[in-house]
């Protein structure tokens, strides 16, 4: 059964992310510059994130909509999935490339706490 595609997974990536700004500088201890700097960061990549959050999910739809079609057609099944694909691919590199972003503006000692926390099981 394929996955729901809501707009309720866009919403949730965006909170996600916000949250996850707040909670490094928590975490980090970063400074005022630093947090002023993720700021910036976070109110130019979020409309970025939110519209590859949208595209994926309607790409999901379609994929799921040609999943249930009453008549099988594979070639545009495999189409959507590759629709599905490509958006996934775009958010990946986005969220990396935020990562890099990210871990520019730290310190040494705050990259170094910052792969011990991802390496804690979530």
């Amino acid at each position: 059964m394929p996955l729901p595609a809501t707009s309720h997974q866009s919403l949730a990536a965006n909170v996600s992310l916000a949250l996850a700004i707040k909670r490094l500088g928590q975490l980090l201890d970063l400074s005022a510059v630093q947090e002023t700097q993720l700021g910036v960061m976070k109110a130019e990549t979020g409309p970025r994130v939110r519209a590859l959050g949208e595209h994926l999910i309607v790409a999901r739809k379609q994929l799921n909509e040609q999943i249930d079609s009453e008549i099988f057609d594979e070639a545009s099944i495999r189409r959507s999935a590759e629709g599905v694909a490509a958006a996934e691919a775009d958010l990946a590199v986005e969220r990396a490339s935020i990562s890099s972003s990210v871990r520019a503006i730290l310190t040494y000692e705050q990259r170094q706490q910052l792969t011990r926390l991802r390496e804690l099981p979530n």
